[in-house]
């Protein structure tokens, strides 16, 4: 009961007769495989990132259907722990899989420290980065077709930017934990780009000696194609060898002109090595972004430091 009367429903395990401990006795309240090193070691400073471990072990189990290891096993390796990034790989997002990860660190110091701090795990609203990192990912993408393909009429530059533009806003939502490009998501990333980040990518096509147009290159094109290529993007990541068939045939549909539909499958063949070098790229980036652990040289030895916040 509060001070002021009023009741609150607590966890019932916790509700024990506080004056028959003896005075002086360590008494430790909690539930085998949720509760980190800190709620029974008073040595360590207690704090928010000790709930924090519990509510990442039950969205751990959530996600692989079984809670993690008791902490004393996970200390002494004798049972380690699977991350969630593997055991809810293609099926949720990196970055709440991410998340569920950071707050279960052994590190206190590298868990998110407040429930401010575990909530920004799930956000990303820094334009600079979302730009540098669609537009970057997308010139690269451009460039490594083009050592591949050879000038013609038979391949619309507006479309393929718009496809090389939209695969980075949609693989980074899915790594946000979305699972698919939003509507608001999309408009936080949107609002990231400009005309002329679109006129960098598709002044490299011109200048290689690609001219036709479907349309024109705008970012209302853009914001036609990322539905579109979510779709066959949630498609793809349920088969077991993520190829992105369905995105790969979609994309050859939109940015082939008909005098070049009989050259579908060789787009096709390089377009999947295209997507996954923008995936990875993604996720470098991403992984570089959030990562709360970080190594540095000092002299001859690496020393670790913690980012207190996320980008």
């Amino acid at each position: 009961m509060r001070p002021d009367g009023s009741p609150v429903l607590i966890d019932f395990g916790a509700a024990v007769d506080l004056s028959a401990i003896r005075a002086g006795e360590l008494y430790v309240i909690a539930t085998p495989r949720y509760p980190p090193i800190e709620q029974f070691d008073p040595r360590f400073p207690q704090g928010p990132w000790i709930d924090i471990y519990a509510l990442s072990a039950t969205l751990y189990e959530l996600v692989s259907g079984h809670p993690p290891p008791q902490i004393e096993m996970r200390l002494t390796n004798k049972d380690p722990m699977s991350p969630a990034r593997e055991t809810g790989r293609g099926i949720y997002g990196d970055r709440l899989l991410a998340m569920i990860d950071q707050g279960l660190a052994l590190d206190f110091r590298e868990r998110p420290l407040s429930m401010d701090d575990f909530i920004s795990c799930l956000k990303l609203d820094n334009s600079a980065f979302i730009r540098r990192v669609i537009i970057g990912i997308s010139e690269k993408a451009a460039q490594h077709f083009l050592s591949f393909a050879k000038p013609n009429d038979g391949l619309y530059f507006d479309e393929f930017v718009a496809f090389v533009v939209s695969f980075p806003i949609i693989d980074l939502s899915w790594r946000i934990g979305k699972g698919a490009a939003s509507k608001e998501l999309f408009l936080t990333l949107y609002r990231a780009l400009d005309h002329a980040s679109l006129e960098a990518c598709g002044g490299m096509l011109a200048q290689h000696g690609f001219g036709t147009e479907r349309k024109s290159l705008s970012l209302k094109l853009v914001e036609s194609r990322v539905e579109e290529y979510a779709s066959t993007y949630l498609l793809d990541r349920q088969a077991e060898d993520w190829t992105y068939e369905f995105t790969r045939k979609q994309c050859s549909r939109n940015c082939l002109a008909p005098n070049a539909k009989g050259d579908a499958d060789g787009f096709e063949a390089l377009m999947e090595d295209v997507i996954d070098r923008m995936r990875g790229r993604v996720k470098k980036e991403f992984n570089r972004a959030f990562a709360r652990v970080e190594w540095y040289r000092s002299g001859d030895n690496w020393e670790k430091r913690i980012r207190t916040q996320s980008i």
